[in-house]
Formats: C-alpha cells, structure tokens, sequence
C-alpha cells in the first residue's frame, strides 16, 4: 500500500505519482492508468479521491478516457517549428509540409480565401487604410487526423491584385511559402515578426482545436515585412501540447 504525503490532500499526491510515472515514461504513451478500484486499493483512499486523483490528470492533458476501456497516457507526437530558418528562401515547398513529414505525421489542410475590405485591427497591423482591399485566408490543419493549428492571414491586394499570387492557394506558385510567392512579384520579405501569447483557449476555440480542458493556447501574430512595408500579417493558434517552439538566432553585436 502506498502512503500520501502529510497535510497534502491524497488526490493530490496520486496525481502526482502517476504525472512522474508519465514524465518518466515508466507509463508510456498509450498505456493504460491503474483502474479507481486499482487506485482505492493500493492508495487506500475512497473511489472519490481516486476520480478526482484522475480528473486532474485530464485536465493537464497527460491522460484521456475511452468508454468502456480506461483511461489512457496521452500520446504527445508533437511537431517542431523551428524559426528563423523555417523562412529561408529557396524552400520547394510550404515548410508546414516538411514539418509534418520530420515528425511522421500525415498532414490533411483546409484552407479558403475571400476578398474583403480590412478592418480598423488589420488595417493598422498591414499599414493600409480601414476599408482598403484584402485577401483573407482561412487555414485548418490536422495531423494524423488530430487537429494542430488553424489561421487566418492578410494580404493587401494593393500589392497583388492582377498578379500571379493574388489568391494564396491558386496559381502557379501556392506551393511556396510567403517569402517566396512575394518575391515573384518583385517584393523582397526582408524580416518576418512573431508575437507570441500564451493564454487559454476561448470555449469555441477549444471546441474548434480540440483541447482538452487545462491545455493552454499559443497564439502567433506573425508579420512579414519587405523594409518596413508588411506584406503579410497572420494569426495563428496552437494547442500547446501538439507543437513544440525552438528559435535559433545569431547574437548580435551590442548596439553602440
């Protein structure tokens, strides 16, 4: 029989124990949790505590339920974003595409775009006027049929109305990713801006993602500029258990 931790509520000591096992990977993805008859016994606590020790488990993440079969480890296959170097030039293809294949996933897209006049927020992050011409593109991506991020971007059409990459996902060049569409058209992306918030999840969009409750949500302002001049601004979000964050960037010299 194992035993709780002084002054320390015993759903809370259970969790605890059964998160390490987790993290250590002595219960591995997929395997199945100790049953609450299991967790009563061995912990010698009340089928409450044990559904509580479980419920808050789920709430992390770490765990999932399946009618009639148990509860079982999350499998956590995330994808890596890796910037700067997902913006380099020259890339044959949309980098969200390579990042699925290095992680195994299969990748299914959906994405819509419609022409329509800019709001006061995305005319002030494009640099426009409010009610100046936009391309607004819709994205939703699952990976092995999990939801893992969905967007929504601008382009002022200023820019690219009568060109070639005037509709992002039609044409010759919707294979490539934003630096490269632009440059077709003789505009040069000089620098791209992330802001990143961390925050959790508003009703529709954990229903929309799929997140599960106590799983933040990583939202992504993205700019790209050409100088000064933006030529695409996104929001993008992510559930914070499916995508993994790494930015490699030069030091640069102290500016004097």
């Amino acid at each position: 029989m194992r035993t709780n931790v002084p002054g320390q509520p015993a759903y809370v000591t259970i969790a605890a124990y059964l998160r390490e096992m987790i993290k250590k990977g002595e219960l591995a993805p997929g395997a199945k949790l100790p049953t609450n008859k299991d967790l009563t016994r061995d912990w010698n606590v009340s089928a409450i505590v044990a559904r509580q020790a479980i419920a808050t488990l789920k709430t992390e993440g770490l765990i999932y339920g399946v009618k009639g079969k148990g509860v079982f480890v999350t499998e956590r296959r995330q994808l890596v974003r890796v910037a700067p170097s997902r913006y380099s030039r020259g890339k044959p293809t949309r980098t969200y595409r390579a990042e699925a294949a290095t992680a195994r996933q299969k990748l299914e897209k959906t994405a819509n775009t419609v022409q329509t006049q800019a709001t006061e927020d995305i005319a002030e992050r494009l640099g426009i006027e409010p009610g100046d011409a936009v391309s607004e593109t819709t994205y939703f991506f699952r990976a092995d049929g999990v939801p893992v991020t969905s967007s929504q971007a601008w382009e002022p059409l200023e820019l690219t109305a009568g060109t070639a990459i005037e509709w992002p996902e039609q044409g010759p060049y919707a294979h490539l990713g934003v630096v490269d569409r632009f440059e077709q058209i003789g505009q040069v992306a000089t620098e791209v801006q992330e802001e990143l918030v961390i925050r959790m999840p508003e009703p529709s969009e954990a229903q929309h993602l799929e997140i599960p409750p106590g799983v933040p949500l990583v939202e992504v302002r993205q700019t790209f500029l050409s100088d000064e001049r933006p030529l695409e601004i996104a929001t993008i979000m992510f559930p914070a258990d499916r995508y993994r964050f790494v930015y490699r960037m030069p030091i640069p010299d102290h500016e004097r």
